[in-house]
């Protein structure tokens, strides 16, 4: 009887201390694998990376650095998405745009930007910026998104591409409004003078 019993006692014993490991084990989070926490801690710090070269990239703009700006992207060339437009655009022909076209803002920042790591050396940002012409004026904010991928141990751009937010689609449509209007009014002017010129010779 007492063997018997000793032996139920052994029984209980160990299935509340396996009931107690299991429990904890449940509770408790499993270690993540040893490549993919590495994997977590290269993505953090490219990220980071990326913050850095956007900051430097609006202190670029800002100081009106060209040479810096176009030293920025990737050195084969870049993919730039505009509004109704999508080019591949030669890192010669950035240079050339930015020495005799460009002209530095007035005022520059980025809002609300968001990165994405696509492999080990891209990501993708997407935000928006703001622009203007001056530090007082009211800015024009557009969408931005960009990759960047590392080209020569330096992240630099390969995509680049920029949408009008609500306020720069208004002010363009205003504008031309605007300009059909006063198109339309040219021509009614003009076309009234012809008819009086023929009407005064044909008398």
């Amino acid at each position: 009887m007492r063997v018997v019993l000793r032996n139920v006692r052994h029984v209980l014993v160990t299935a509340l201390l396996s009931l107690s490991t299991a429990m904890a084990w449940a509770q408790a989070p499993p270690n993540p694998p040893a490549s993919v926490e590495a994997q977590r801690q290269s993505d953090a710090l490219l990220v980071e990376e990326a913050k850095r070269f956007m900051d430097e990239y609006a202190a670029d703009l800002l100081r009106g650095d060209r040479p810096a700006i176009t030293a920025r992207y990737d050195k084969t060339g870049v993919y730039e998405i505009r509004p109704a437009q999508k080019k591949f655009t030669s890192h010669a022909e950035l240079v050339s745009r930015y020495q005799n076209q460009w002209e530095k803002p007035g005022l520059f920042e980025w809002r609300d930007l968001s990165y994405e790591v696509l492999a080990p050396d891209k990501l993708l940002v997407t935000g928006l910026f703001a622009w203007g012409r001056s530090a007082s004026s009211s800015p024009d904010v557009l969408s931005y998104v960009a990759i960047l991928q590392r080209q020569d141990g330096e992240l630099r751009i390969r995509l680049e591409a920029e949408a009008w937010g609500d306020g720069v689609s208004l002010k363009m449509l205003a504008a031309a409004g605007l300009f059909f209007i006063l198109g339309t009014l040219i021509v009614s002017w003009l076309l009234r003078r012809l008819i009086a010129w023929r009407r005064s010779t044909n008398a």
